[in-house]
């Protein structure tokens, strides 16, 4: 995760497949939004078109807000923000 001056932004996350399912990508994403809470920043992450990887952000509170040719841009708002 890097910080920018006015967000926090997660380049990658990567689960690998035999780990994928039990929570480990919710629970990072979790401290990365208290992270975020804590600093009252966004957080920012782009994820490919077409990819499971879309699905799992909006689940986890994430909100697309813009999207080009080949990426969807999601950022989480904490509370108040």
């Amino acid at each position: 995760m890097r910080r920018r001056p006015d967000h926090l932004y997660l380049d990658h996350l990567y689960v690998a497949p035999s780990f994928q399912g039990r929570g480990i990508g919710r629970r990072l994403l979790q401290r990365l939004k208290d992270a975020a809470a804590a600093q009252a920043l966004p957080l920012r992450l782009t994820a490919l078109k077409g990819s499971p990887a879309n699905a799992f952000y909006r689940s986890c509170g994430l909100q697309m807000w813009s999207s080009d040719v080949l990426d969807n841009h999601y950022q989480w708002l904490p509370p108040g923000g």
